[in-house]
């Protein structure tokens, strides 16, 4: 399984409504689940994964916890499902997941995370990986990194997705670790240097296609995050600049939505609002004169809980104004 490209984990963001979306943009990229807690799994509480609705692989279902028997128990079901992936979640540096016993300070416990994987490698044939920072608080130079790495490889880990800053859980929020620390690629490239026979995704601030490529000289694989949510339109270069697929001609920003009715008509005869739908799409227009148009026509009229596809379709008409 190859990670070239990654459209990163995002809570509240990666549900299943968007990766359907996103596979209209392109065929190539591995998506990923929002984190999902193991305990929640094995409770029962996610059996809706057995039916999830992806429109074609790859797609990973990430996971976070501190059990090895409960992380075994949770990779077995969502190989079950049909993930083509299981991915360990060791980079979230959320207050919550510190407080729960999951996310980037187990960082700090790479013996247990070593068994943690070891014991999900042992119960599935799909791919097992590891979604990390450079490190967890002040203490943590590279060389502890690269102790960390070769740890869990040993494990059975040959993939790591690596965001390339450290993280502060002991007083700085998500969106201070994502914007106040420095980022570090000539690390992420050092680990590579050292661990030829791994597959190495570098992650952290990657907006273009531009940033992609040249990334991808120097490690095998990038991951895109938050600029895929708010400009998923970005997306639809992946097949052709990144994996030079000449092939797959990106369907216009037009022709993408339109795609996309017929499923949300389906959803919404089950009982999903519109709305459910339209917030991962308000950025389909960024960089668009009627981007501004766009956003607001759907904000305003898709509060009404029994507004419909027509809202969509006008909105659609507005933001092609230009382009009629």
């Amino acid at each position: 399984m190859e990670h070239r490209f990654c459209v990163a984990p995002m809570l509240g963001a990666t549900d299943r409504h968007f990766r359907y979306f996103i596979r209209h943009l392109t065929k190539r990229a591995v998506l990923y689940t929002e984190l999902v807690n193991i305990r929640a799994i094995t409770s029962g509480k996610y059996t809706s994964f057995a039916n999830f609705d992806d429109l074609g692989s790859p797609v990973a279902l990430q996971l976070a916890g501190c059990e090895p028997d409960l992380f075994a128990e949770s990779a077995v079901l969502g190989e079950k499902w049909g993930f083509d992936e299981i991915n360990v979640n060791l980079g979230c540096p959320s207050p919550r997941g510190v407080d729960g016993g999951f996310g980037a300070r187990l960082m700090l416990e790479p013996e247990l995370m070593a068994r943690c994987v070891k014991a999900m490698c042992a119960r599935v044939s799909c791919p097992v990986t590891v979604k990390c920072r450079l490190g967890v608080g002040n203490d943590y130079p590279l060389t502890r990194f690269i102790d960390f790495v070769g740890l869990l490889h040993e494990a059975g880990c040959n993939t790591f997705i690596i965001h390339a800053r450290g993280g502060n859980i002991e007083w700085m929020n998500t969106k201070q670790n994502r914007s106040l620390l420095e980022l570090r690629y000539d690390d992420v490239y050092k680990v590579k240097e050292l661990f030829p026979q791994l597959e190495i995704v570098i992650n952290g601030n990657i907006a273009t296609m531009e940033q992609c490529q040249e990334h991808l000289k120097r490690v095998d694989g990038v991951m895109m995050g938050r600029v895929a949510y708010h400009n998923p339109y970005v997306l639809a270069d992946v097949d052709r600049v990144i994996y030079g697929d000449e092939r797959f001609t990106p369907p216009t920003r037009r022709e993408f939505l339109e795609a996309i009715l017929p499923y949300i008509a389906r959803e919404m005869d089950k009982g999903v609002y519109l709305s459910h739908f339209t917030r991962h799409l308000l950025g389909v227009y960024h960089g668009c004169r009627r981007s501004r148009a766009w956003k607001q026509y759907l904000t305003e009229n898709v509060a009404d809980k029994k507004a419909g596809l027509e809202v969509l379709r006008r909105g659609i008409e507005l933001a092609e104004q230009d382009y009629s």
